[in-house]
């Protein structure tokens, strides 16, 4: 017999969407799984849906809670799971038909602690690869998070992976703050003997407006780069030999949150932080340009400082860069191709 997959997903007010992502845990071709449905204190009909899906499928089960956040609703599946592997979806995505499938054999062919897959984001009318293996292989703990690092194609997402339930033995998502993956993931990393990869698109992440990491700024999003310095600190005195990745890690939180208060409506009030972030930017700027992954984001740190704004697309594609960016990615035919940059197989468009 198969063994069991425990699927969590911490759910709030996600009614429109909710039953497109149960589905998807239905179709699946891999049929020896448990479904643990947390609501999170929802005040649409989130939980009524839960509930009625439940009744039609013992292998569904559902908690309700009051609202505490994502972190908090999926401690408290960690803490009702059976089965022998977990993997995590979020209410407003979906898993590929054959995601367990292919994520069970790719972990037991061979022998690892962690099965990655591919994923995808989209939305009404795009459609585009988030992190993509290039191709189907194994590494060891310490190069897996090393990898993770500088993003060469491992991310630090806890979606479109399979783990080995002891691994969550003793971790916890850190409560009451977004971006709980970023302190916790490196962990469960290390701490796998080691990690396999395939590529096949396992998970469907829908791009909205109204998701944790689409809003405008605000101080809540600061723990970002404060988890990523301190996963580089922990590093430098465990891992040495890993420490600049790690920093890299940390430059990412640290470009990416510059960014996004840059690019906010309410950016002025946040003057003095964004000169903040800068000037860290720009004290590292060889280990900027020596990372593929940190340079593909210095194109929009020199429109940000502009002040440029919502006009970051327009601007980029009206000067020498953007242009020169347009014919790399034209093909014969004239037809644009890999918009974003392809860097070994990884963020490529689809």
């Amino acid at each position: 017999m198969k063994e069991l997959i425990s699927i969590i997903v911490p759910i709030y007010n996600t009614e429109a969407y909710l039953q497109e992502c149960i589905q998807s845990v239905l179709k699946q071709t891999y049929r020896h799984w448990e479904l643990l449905l947390v609501d999170d204190g929802s005040t649409d009909k989130s939980g009524e849906i839960c509930e009625s899906y439940a009744a039609d499928d013992n292998r569904i089960k559902v908690f309700h809670q009051n609202n505490a956040g994502q972190s908090k609703a999926r401690n408290t599946a960690l803490e009702f799971c059976e089965g022998k592997y977990y993997t995590f979806l979020d209410s407003d995505d979906r898993l590929s038909e054959d995601a367990l499938e292919i994520l069970y054999t790719s972990m037991r062919n061979t022998d690892s602690d962690i099965s990655c897959g591919g994923g995808f984001s989209f939305g009404n009318r795009t459609r585009k690869a988030v992190c993509m293996p290039d191709g189907k292989y194994v590494l060891n703990a310490e190069e897996a998070c090393r990898r993770m690092f500088i993003q060469d194609g491992l991310n630090s997402n806890t979606v479109a992976k399979l783990y080995r339930a002891h691994l969550w033995n003793q971790v916890k998502f850190p409560e009451n703050h977004i971006f709980e993956d970023v302190p916790i993931m490196y962990k469960i990393v290390l701490n796998s003997n080691q990690v396999s990869f395939c590529d096949r698109y396992v998970y469907e992440q829908r791009s909205r407006a109204g998701s944790t990491t689409r809003k405008d700024w605000s101080d809540e999003r600061k723990i970002y780069v404060t988890y990523s310095q301190a996963v580089y600190e922990d590093i430098k005195q465990r891992l040495p030999q890993m420490a600049e990745e790690a920093f890299v890690y940390y430059l990412t939180a640290v470009i990416d949150n510059y960014i996004h208060v840059s690019l906010s409506r309410n950016n002025k009030d946040y003057r003095e932080y964004r000169e903040e972030l800068y000037r860290t930017i720009k004290e590292n700027d060889a280990i900027v340009r020596k990372y593929p992954c940190l340079r593909r984001m210095r194109k929009r740190i020199i429109v940000c400082k502009l002040g440029l704004g919502g006009g970051t697309k327009r601007y980029l594609f009206k000067t020498k860069i953007g242009k020169r960016k347009r014919r790399y990615n034209m093909d014969i035919k004239g037809k644009v191709k890999n918009r974003g940059g392809v860097y070994r197989g990884h963020h490529r468009s689809i």
